[in-house]
């Protein structure tokens, strides 16, 4: 997954990603990097059968894309013979040192918020 960021977003940042297990327990390795650099070392995510689980990964300083790696250790298997892994179900990109940033991604991707009606 290759994240283009606009300039000016070459701080530290935070990476919230929610991921969805298949029909199975699923364990996965989470990489990332700034393009350019090596990627950073493996954590691992432990994802129980057909859960919806979140991982926050640090972004190092740096210029240009965040760029994650998702590897399933052993896609499932379905009854039909196809092959599943993870699904990325939502993610967000906040500045690190920036608790409004943040909170606005949690608040955006948890609440919605109501408008007006119209006359």
């Amino acid at each position: 997954l290759r994240l283009p960021l606009p300039p000016g977003l070459s701080g530290p940042l935070r990476l919230e990603l929610a991921l969805r297990a298949p029909l199975r327990d699923q364990v996965a390795a989470l990489r990332l990097r700034r393009e350019g650099q090596p990627f950073g070392p493996a954590m691992e995510v432990l994802l129980p059968a057909n859960s919806t689980r979140g991982a926050g990964l640090e972004v190092p300083a740096g210029e240009g894309a965040v760029e994650v790696m998702l590897e399933p250790a052993t896609p499932a298997t379905l009854p039909d013979g196809r092959r599943v892994g993870l699904g990325l179900v939502a993610l967000s990109l906040a500045r690190a040192d920036s608790v409004a940033d943040r909170l606005a991604a949690l608040e955006a991707r948890f609440f919605r918020i109501p408008r007006p009606l119209e006359a």
